[in-house]
């Protein structure tokens, strides 16, 4: 969905080019100038090293609560560990997207893939122990979630010198599909691995790292903060619309990071879009995380098998990578101010259609079924948000939608607990769904945003070159 974070249109329409030319540098490596040939090799590295990465990550997470069981723990202190690790990586990112505006980003990145790296290995050896403390694995495990967050602030914040210029929503889904792939393969291989040895799955998170951080090395493209685009220009930044993007482009890295925390904020609640598409983003990612967790606490007072569960997982991440797929072939459709609203209700009769049957099975075709039209809206949202933010305020504008986000995701085991034991199911569908029409209704404050927007930048090309004053919305 929108992520642990994260829109005129595509982002060639927005900005009235042809997305329909006969040569497209972005799509034909063979005609393009070398310095988009070399952007296309770095940008499948990062692809690549994020689909390690991920799958490695993945396939640990799922047997830290038994490495934790395994060591005496309780079943609540294994959740309050997945939850403070959250809790941990959340607080971390707005700090490190100062950081990421302020230092080398393929630096940043091959650092913090290395000491999460040597965090996966030593927890690895603290396992393939006899008998291991609790206390150090939980520490570890700390320690390798604030590396993760340095690593995604910087990482986030490279997005837009990597992506193809003129057609970067493909390569947003590209992303997208990459880790929808991950969440499909990570947990069955570390489940195969623990089944082994209870360390394999760590190793293999720490291999993971590794190899990461040798492919980032690899990455030609400059990643630092000042480096120009080649092609590229805020243009959507050139009117009243866009007026937070100018106000802070020139912030310096001599700032404090408090001031610099601030510049963040600023622009990611200054700007009428950005503040629609972080407070959208966050109910929604509050509200499908609760109805995951509610369906998982269901199905698990049931007696449903672990089998059962793992079936009704891999059919949502199956839909939801080939949501991610088709997203590109849906954008070139359909228009953002229709793509928004429709979502939205959706959503609201998906939810509501969970109230009416009991069955683990079709609960999951229809959590997986969100999971299927999400994509499109997501990408939406990071294509415009990478064409608007200033390259040098990448990194901390990503880490305060990234720590919002993540504070919408931390209310929902909690939440959904407490609706299990004190609701009927019903009545948790009939909650969950009037607060999603409620989002839905909000959703007219985002397409209101995208017009005027739309509007200005229209009139602003028009005013520089009448034949490409056409914007789509």
């Amino acid at each position: 969905m929108v992520a642990n974070v994260d829109t005129v249109g595509t982002t060639t329409q927005a900005r009235g080019d042809d997305v329909n030319d006969d040569v497209n540098p972005a799509k034909d490596e063979f005609l393009m100038p070398a310095t988009d040939r070399r952007r296309a090799k770095d940008f499948r590295r990062y692809w690549v090293a994020g689909a390690i990465d991920a799958m490695g990550s993945h396939a640990a997470t799922i047997v830290v609560p038994l490495i934790i069981l395994g060591a005496g723990g309780s079943v609540t202190l294994a959740g309050a560990v997945a939850t403070i690790s959250i809790a941990v990586e959340t607080a971390v990112e707005p700090v490190a997207g100062v950081v990421a505006d302020r230092v080398s980003r393929r630096s940043m990145m091959i650092l913090a893939a290395l000491f999460a790296a040597a965090a996966a290995l030593a927890l690895a050896i603290v396992v393939a122990q006899d008998h291991y403390r609790l206390d150090v694995v939980i520490a570890l495990v700390l320690a390798e979630s604030i590396s993760t967050a340095c690593y995604g602030a910087a990482a986030q914040g490279a997005i837009r010198q990597l992506l193809p210029p003129d057609d970067p929503q493909p390569a947003l889904a590209a992303l997208q599909a990459r880790d929808q792939g991950a969440a499909l393969v990570g947990p069955p291989v570390g489940g195969l691995l623990f089944s082994l040895t209870r360390w394999a799955p760590l190793l293999l998170n720490a291999v993971s790292y590794v190899v990461t951080a040798v492919l980032v090395a690899t990455i030609r493209t400059d990643l630092s903060p000042t480096a120009e685009l080649d092609g590229q220009s805020n243009e959507l930044c050139d009117d009243d619309c866009q007026d937070p993007c100018r106000e802070h482009a020139g912030d310096l890295p001599r700032e404090s990071l408090l001031e610099s925390s601030k510049a963040g904020l600023r622009l990611a609640f200054g700007h009428p879009f950005l503040r629609f598409a972080l407070t959208w983003g966050a109910g929604i990612n509050a509200v499908f995380s609760t109805v995951y967790y509610v369906i998982l606490l269901n199905a698990g007072a049931a007696g449903s098998s672990a089998a059962a569960i793992g079936v009704l997982l891999g059919v949502a991440s199956g839909l939801g990578l080939i949501g991610s797929l088709a997203a590109p072939a849906v954008l070139r459709r359909v228009t953002p101010t229709r793509l928004i609203p429709f979502t939205s209700w959706l959503m609201v009769l998906l939810v509501a259609a969970m109230g009416f049957t009991g069955e683990l099975f079709a609960r999951g075709v229809l959590l997986g079924a969100v999971l299927l039209v999400s994509p499109a809206v997501s990408i939406l949202f990071q294509s415009y948000a990478i064409a608007t933010i200033p390259v040098e305020l990448q990194g901390r504008v990503g880490g305060v939608m990234g720590f919002f986000l993540g504070v919408s995701l931390l209310v929902a085991p909690i939440s959904a607990g407490l609706m299990v034991q004190w609701l009927s199911g019903w009545v948790i569908t009939t909650v969950l769904a009037v607060l999603l029409a409620a989002l839905a209704i909000y959703a007219r404050t985002g397409t209101k945003a995208l017009l005027e927007c739309a509007a200005a930048a229209a009139e602003a090309s028009d005013a520089t070159d009448p034949s490409q004053s056409t914007v789509e919305v």
